[in-house]
């Protein structure tokens, strides 16, 4: 007689890969038509059986009805959400609920130290070859790109030739794996943290740790990032892997006096309002136990 709760983190029930990504570009083929459109393409581990087994297995679940007994599908973006009613899920049956940070244990910093810091895996996927390309339009600024890694993570060497074909070395850098203070006074010293992700992300951490320390947020217009980033008010919104709209958004935070630091204070009071622990609280305890959403 409990209520089941699934929170779902990836797109594992309507994408047999559970990213939506198919030879490095954003893919929904098995959505909107079938799943044997991942068995053609081979996209799980670009096997075949590999691929015909996940698929098999997916139909399976759907066949003895295994997500059927779920109440309800706690999501942490309306993109999410959207996709669920396009798998067939009852809207009734989602809430979303925001993910959520602790902000009020953060001072935020509205000026900055001269870096655009990427923040996250350094992997293509995430759109790192993304952020250092965009360097090459910005060689006029003062402004350099940190990254959160170190060479070595860059395991199809797609940086190291950009670097090293554009001229970029004393525009990028990495700063080395960071956790604790070292994290927290990276974050603080940036003008902007970007995302600039290939996949459809699913509200990453990377947004709310910027936000709740006053940073503004350059993201892909697609996936998570348009619900959860305020074109023009908590960050900007740039065109998918094009590194020259990704300069073009930078370059405003650099040289529009006073406009990182406008878009930085709303970035947090976004933060404090929509991602604080007890608002996550309440919205989670409503969906456990059947009440309206607030």
């Amino acid at each position: 007689g409990l209520r089941v709760v699934h929170r779902l983190s990836d797109y594992n029930l309507f994408c047999p890969r559970f990213d939506f990504l198919r030879a490095g570009e954003p893919c929904e083929k098995c959505l909107r038509e079938s799943l044997w459109n991942t068995v053609r393409y081979r996209c799980v581990h670009g096997s075949l059986p590999a691929s015909l087994i996940r698929v098999l297995s997916m139909f399976f679940h759907r066949l003895i009805g295994a997500f059927d007994r779920i109440d309800v599908f706690v999501v942490t973006n309306r993109f999410m959400e959207e996709k669920l009613v396009q798998s067939g899920v009852a809207r009734e049956r989602i809430r979303c609920i925001p993910t959520f940070t602790e902000s009020a244990a953060i001072a935020p910093r509205y000026d900055h130290d001269g870096y655009v810091l990427y923040l996250g895996r350094v992997r293509p996927e995430k759109g790192a070859p993304c952020a250092v390309e965009a360097m090459k339009h910005l060689r006029d600024l003062d402004v350099r790109l940190r990254l959160t890694g170190t060479p070595a993570d860059d395991t199809d060497g797609a940086i190291a030739r950009l670097v090293a074909e554009n001229g970029l070395a004393d525009k990028v850098e990495f700063t080395g794996f960071l956790h604790g203070a070292e994290l927290e006074k990276l974050i603080s010293g940036a003008l902007c943290v970007v995302c600039p992700s290939v996949l459809y992300d699913n509200l990453p951490n990377a947004i709310l740790e910027a936000f709740a320390h006053g940073k503004p947020v350059v993201a892909s217009n697609h996936g998570s990032f348009p619900g959860a980033i305020d074109d023009g008010r908590t960050g900007f919104l740039f065109k998918p892997n094009d590194a020259a709209d990704l300069a073009a958004k930078i370059r405003r935070l650099c040289t529009e006096p006073g406009l990182a630091e406008t878009l930085g204070r709303n970035a947090r009071l976004q933060c404090e309002r929509e991602h604080s622990p007890e608002t996550h609280y309440r919205r989670l305890v409503a969906a456990l136990t059947g009440q309206p959403a607030s």
